[in-house]
């Protein structure tokens, strides 16, 4: 079972971030697309967080720091290769 939810949140999630950087999908798509995309990244994040307060773990607290730096940086350079087709 959980082998299944994987692959179905993995094509979700990869459908998502090819529909948001397609410019074929309608821009209002695309940026809902991307922020159910960020919805799903700050909850991974928050949880790993919540996660490493509740059991007292410093390294899942890094982690999720790490997590939201990778994630910030990502969204940082997808608008910048937006700001550059523009």
């Amino acid at each position: 079972m959980d082998d299944l939810l994987d692959l179905v949140l993995s094509i979700l999630f990869e459908g998502a971030l090819e529909a948001a950087g397609s410019r074929r999908v309608p821009l209002a798509v695309r940026i809902a697309l991307w922020a159910v995309v960020l919805a799903l990244m700050m909850g991974i994040v928050g949880l790993v967080a919540w996660v490493g307060v509740e059991t007292g773990r410093p390294g899942l607290l890094m982690l999720s720091a790490a997590m939201a730096a990778g994630f910030a940086l990502m969204l940082w350079s997808k608008g910048l290769k937006y700001r550059k087709r523009r």
